[in-house]
């Protein structure tokens, strides 16, 4: 037994050396991360949370590697064959880390190709999943729903379902139909050039996008006008208040008496 540990001492040594250095590399590491950070929250770096992250997760993985790599060595084992080592064991392992493998390396696409960060809002309609993103692991994904509970998403399923991200929207769109009795025709077509000059006029209206303001049915005592433009409003709720001035403008055009000679005697409008 001493003669082993005389043997085995210097092999001892080097393997609790490597070790203190790998824990002075993690706590660097983290030291480092977090002044990142905080220059990330005094807006002195361009980077995002979500990059910074999967720059952390990179230096985590490549120091844990390097430590095993080089406690083999010192313990004599030559890792070419652990490598290249192949049959029915290899393809075992293989099949039943498939899935682990597959949501590692899908992870890995999230944080290159970044189709969404931590925060964005997003939907899934496949699977009727909407929420914000909380969380994007080396596997898994948390999305806190409406809801507000937790869904646990691994990373391989973002390589086969249709995910929107709200968040990065340029713009919301208006679609409404106003609905409104009439007897006199004629003063459909002044009508509808109001509730047009009118949306040319909003400031919350993208004029460089198309704007339909038409005639969409008329009937022997109503009329029904299709309006569809689109808001630079990406937040709902001032998308909400956008639309309902609108509605409420195209309210007021429809039952002013000066502008329809008062003809029009009721207003609804379908949502």
């Amino acid at each position: 037994m001493q003669q082993f540990l005389e043997r085995a001492m210097p092999e001892m040594v080097e393997v609790l050396v490597v070790v203190c250095l790998t824990w002075c590399l993690f706590r660097w590491k983290k030291a480092f991360y977090s002044s990142l950070l905080l220059r990330r929250s005094q807006g002195k770096m361009l980077l995002d949370p979500a990059s910074l992250g999967f720059l952390n997760k990179l230096a985590t993985l490549f120091i844990a590697m390097m430590a095993g790599l080089f406690i083999l060595h010192i313990a004599g084992l030559n890792i070419l064959p652990l490598v290249t080592f192949g049959g029915i064991g290899a393809a075992s392992v293989a099949f039943a880390s498939k899935d682990i493998f597959s949501n590692f390396f899908s992870g890995l696409m999230l944080h290159m190709t970044r189709p969404f960060t931590v925060n964005d809002q997003v939907e899934l309609p496949g699977k009727k999943v909407a929420g914000r993103i909380e969380e994007i692991g080396w596997c898994l994904t948390v999305i806190r729903d409406l809801q507000k509970r937790p869904i646990y998403l691994p990373n391989s399923f973002f390589s086969n379902e249709v995910l929107i991200n709200i968040s990065r929207m340029t713009h919301r769109r208006i679609e409404e139909t106003v609905r409104f009795r009439c007897i006199d025709r004629v003063a459909i077509s002044g009508c509808v050039k109001l509730i047009r000059e009118c949306l040319e006029a909003h400031p919350y209206i993208d004029h460089a996008l198309p704007l339909y303001v038409f005639l969409n049915a008329l009937g022997s005592s109503f009329a029904e006008i299709e309006i569809k433009a689109y808001t630079t409003c990406v937040e709902y709720e001032k998308f909400s208040q956008v639309k309902e001035d609108v509605l409420l403008k195209a309210h007021e055009i429809v039952c002013s008496p000066l502008s329809l000679n008062k003809t029009f005697v009721d207003l609804g409008h379908g949502l």
